[in-house]
């Protein structure tokens, strides 16, 4: 066997101690996926990866071999079989590779789309779910990122498979977290363990202990997603659920469809107090159960029906390619720039230099993301058919990534782009002085670009307050116009990191601070929702926030736009600089705010 093959990159045949790569899957921080066969049998193998974007590349092969561990103890018929391990190309020095169940299916979260399953179906399939976590917990196993792309659903029987054990936890696994938190996804992560990160954020020794109630937020996050997005594959804003702020809206509230028992049961699961939360997942697999069994037709009906997921289709497309809009745009208005300096030399009649070739950039890939231990070929091909299942009652309301997906590739939004500052040319120009009419062109130029336009978006377009936020302010007695109205902060997520923070342009939720004199009439906690943009040409961020989100949950429209701090509107705030990665910037965490009956 070649030694010197890339395990990124086997071709079609390679063995591996037996195994012959059938194709590769895709991969992920720690490791790639390939579909291999032996005997006839199809497997997928995953494979150690040592490369600097792993982030700890020494403690790759320790993360496998912690998914190894766990799935080695585990044996349930809905947890992903491990069937064999080693090393290749040395069998001791050489990278470690498991070998695990191939799974033909698709994601929880595409199976949710193409199956259009009933409220009875999904139950069923969560509910096998939380068997299989049961049955993890009891040998002392955590999953720590369950999520829907952590679940698989099998095509032939409709069967979900819990995956990628990548970052679990077992009673003899080894210290491998640098930090509070064990690597996991924000979104599914508790409250509590949030908390124990914001207060612990200055003591890297310090280790969070995750527990059941911890899993059981996970999967309550994960039932929550599934009955209130009727598109949980796609990349759009959604529901904060593990704020200790901003107040979860119940399953039944977004989607009325919802059977109440089971939008208490998904709230219970999600309460910020784990004490309040079901004690273990064999609990919440019998409530499951006992909800499956409810005669009530509603639990026949369709999740979401066609026509919902259609309306959101048309909607998703705009909140998904907001990032990538933000990047056309700042590309636009480079161009434009660059058409009109164009223009500008050619009537200069600039003597230029031999012209060298400029190469352009090679074109971004997308790779399929690596989310666990199976391997999804393909979709389900048609609807999963409908049937009643016997029940009796009803119960009492309730108060590192690394699998693969072939079906649907979903990679992170790319970061918005802004022009490179200081250009430098392709070539050498040689050039006079230029006339006083090439330097107001190029002034002009400069000026389009500063003050913005209806398709590039670098900055907020002008036009008048909505009539409903005028109303409003007028029974709040807000002014209309004011000088240094109020202090905020634009994003109160930043609140307990370092200033500057660090924004990009996007939704935001801000949030009321106050001043001594302030003509605010809410309490302090008001949250502001808006929009930053941040990639205007110059040294200024702007905003403007059109609700307003009271403590007790009420919403009132506003117009408030960040400011001068002597209350000039229009001109926003300054950057102290740019941010860390491509599209941010730094700006202080508390700016001025100034109440408008016009967008500037």
């Amino acid at each position: 066997m070649d030694s010197k093959l890339d395990p990124m990159h086997l071709p079609p045949g390679t063995l591996i101690h037996g195994w012959r790569v059938v194709a590769k899957l895709g991969q992920g921080s720690y490791g790639a996926v390939y579909q291999v066969e032996m005997g006839g049998q199809h497997f997928a193998l995953k494979i150690a990866l040592h490369r600097a974007s792993s982030g700890d590349a020494a403690l790759t092969d320790a993360r496998i071999r912690r998914e190894l561990a766990c799935l080695s103890l585990l044996n349930h018929p809905h947890i992903v079989r491990v069937w064999g391990h080693g090393r290749w190309p040395d069998p001791q020095e050489g990278l470690l590779f498991i070998i695990m169940d191939l799974v033909v299916g698709s994601t929880l979260a595409e199976w949710m789309e193409a199956a259009h399953p009933t409220f009875r179906q999904m139950v069923k399939l969560v509910e096998t779910v939380a068997d299989a976590l049961a049955a993890s917990h009891a040998l002392g196993i955590f999953h720590r990122d369950i999520k829907p792309s952590n679940i698989l659903v099998r095509k032939s029987d409709n069967a979900p498979i819990v995956t990628d054990y990548s970052v679990g936890d077992h009673p003899l696994a080894e210290e491998l977290t640098e930090g509070p938190l064990p690597p996991g996804t924000r979104r599914y992560r508790s409250p509590e363990a949030l908390a124990f990160e914001r207060q612990h954020r200055n003591q890297p020794e310090a280790r969070y202990p995750f527990q059941v109630t911890d899993e059981l937020f996970a999967l309550g996050a994960t039932l929550y997603d599934l009955l209130t997005d009727p598109l949980p594959t796609g990349r759009h804003p959604r529901q904060p659920l593990n704020s200790n702020v901003l107040p979860v809206p119940s399953p039944a509230k977004v989607n009325p469809r919802v059977p109440p028992a089971l939008s208490d049961l998904t709230m219970a699961l999600l309460n910020p107090d784990p004490r309040v939360r079901p004690p273990d997942a064999g609990a919440v697999r019998r409530m499951l159960g006992e909800l499956k069994a409810d005669p009530g037709e509603g639990w026949d009906a369709l999740v979401y029906p066609p026509s919902a997921r259609r309306a959101t289709a048309i909607a998703a497309p705009k909140a998904r390619s907001g990032q990538r809009w933000r990047r056309a745009s700042a590309l636009i208005g480079a161009g434009v720039l660059a058409l009109l300096l164009g223009a500008i030399v050619s009537s200069a009649r600039w003597r230029d230099a031999e012209p060298q070739p400029v190469q352009a950039e090679p074109a971004l890939q997308e790779q399929p993301l690596v989310r666990g231990g199976d391997v999804v070929v393909e979709p389900p091909a048609s609807p999963m058919p409908q049937r009643s299942l016997p029940g009796s009652t009803s119960p009492p309301s309730q108060k590192e990534n690394n699998a693969v997906n072939l079906s649907r590739s979903t990679p992170e939004a790319s970061a918005p782009l802004t022009p490179a500052r200081n250009p430098q040319p392709a070539f050498p120009l040689a050039r006079p002085k230029p006339s006083f009419k090439q330097c107001t062109a190029l002034i002009g130029a400069l000026a389009f670009l500063k003050a913005g336009c209806a398709t590039v978006h670098l900055r907020p377009e002008p036009g008048a307050c909505p009539e409903e936020a005028l109303k409003a302010m007028g029974q709040f007695h807000m002014p209309a116009r004011g000088r240094n109205s109020t202090w905020i902060q634009p994003d109160w997520t930043q609140e307990s990191q370092p200033d500057p923070g660090v924004y990009e342009s996007g939704p935001i939720i801000g949030k009321y601070w106050g001043s001594p004199g302030s003509t605010w009439p809410w309490p302090e906690g008001t949250l502001l929702e808006g929009h930053l943009w941040v990639s205007a040409p110059g040294d200024r961020v702007f905003g403007h926030y059109t609700r307003a989100r009271l403590p007790d949950g009420k919403t009132v429209p506003i117009c408030l736009e960040i400011c001068t701090e002597e209350g000039e509107a229009g001109v926003g705030w300054e950057k102290q600089g740019p941010g860390p990665r491509e599209g941010t910037v730094l700006m202080r965490r508390l700016v001025p705010a100034c109440w408008t009956d016009r967008w500037h």
